[in-house]
């Protein structure tokens, strides 16, 4: 009988009954869980993405008569590549997305992206949910007028996704 999946919940380990039935004739109610080594689990982590935490922290701020997310990514956060950008932002949206200040999640995503692009060394991010959502090339170049790159003002001509 081998093991074949293990999830962590809530920092705890815990171990599915998932199990391969090669050559098992019984019921699969009958087999007992078997016991899994923390290597098991830490494999599965990294699996989900590279960092244990992305975000040190963030706070929603109010600036220039508007609000606005700032953030403070871990060492590890600030340093991810493309494939980890998902994991940055669900762990930005479970942690952060206050239902009165969160809005315009795509624009917010794309303000995200531009950081990591051209603003990752700044010690804080601030992404504004009152931005519009311009697509990410337009956000990168930003506009003269907010300060350049990640800050985007005017609105594409038709309605994004």
């Amino acid at each position: 009988m081998k093991v074949t999946s293990a999830i962590k919940c809530s920092g705890v380990g815990v171990l599915m009954g998932a199990v391969s039935l090669t050559g098992y004739a019984g019921s699969v109610d009958s087999i007992p869980p078997q016991p899994v080594d923390a290597s098991t689990f830490s494999k599965y982590e990294k699996a989900a993405g590279s960092c244990q935490q992305y975000i040190e922290r963030a706070a929603w701020k109010y600036r220039d008569n508007q609000y606005s997310l700032e953030i403070t990514p871990t060492t590890c956060g600030r340093q991810i590549t493309d494939q980890d950008t998902a994991h940055f932002f669900d762990e930005l949206v479970r942690d952060y997305a206050d239902p009165v200040y969160w809005k315009n999640t795509h624009g917010l995503r794309h303000q995200l992206i531009c950081h990591f692009i051209i603003a990752r060394n700044k010690p804080t991010w601030n992404i504004e949910p009152w931005r519009p959502d311009v697509g990410l090339d337009k956000t990168i170049e930003g506009s003269a007028e907010f300060g350049g790159g990640c800050n985007p003002a005017d609105p594409l001509p038709y309605d994004t996704p």
